[in-house]
């Protein structure tokens, strides 16, 4: 039963840094279009294009940021909450071992 509660752990904790490592993932991707985009922009030239390129690059950044940020919170949020559950588990698990073995030793 703890053995359980402790492979619970582990796979919400791993889940949770699977869905960090994908919102990294899709960032970088988000960036790289963002600055793929701003470097066709660069080549077609101009100050206009500069700027658009500068907005472009800074709203990619913001985009991937916010989404990255939402995922990892995400992923902590349910992590913490599955921690919380089976720590109750492994304290009532607990109680049982304790009350068990002090209904057969205080029995003899």
């Amino acid at each position: 039963m703890i053995e359980d509660v402790i492979r619970d752990i582990a796979a919400a904790e791993e889940k949770a840094e699977e869905i960090r490592r994908a919102a990294q993932a899709r960032s970088k991707e988000l960036l790289l279009a963002a600055e793929s985009e701003a470097e066709a922009l660069r080549k077609s030239g101009g100050a206009e294009c500069k700027e658009a390129m500068r907005r472009a690059l800074a709203d990619a950044e913001a985009r991937a940021s916010t989404s990255r940020e939402a995922v990892i919170k995400e992923g902590e949020k349910a992590a913490a909450q599955l921690v919380a559950d089976k720590e109750s588990a492994v304290e009532a698990a607990a109680d049982e071992v304790l009350s068990a073995f002090l209904a057969k030793y205080n029995a003899v």
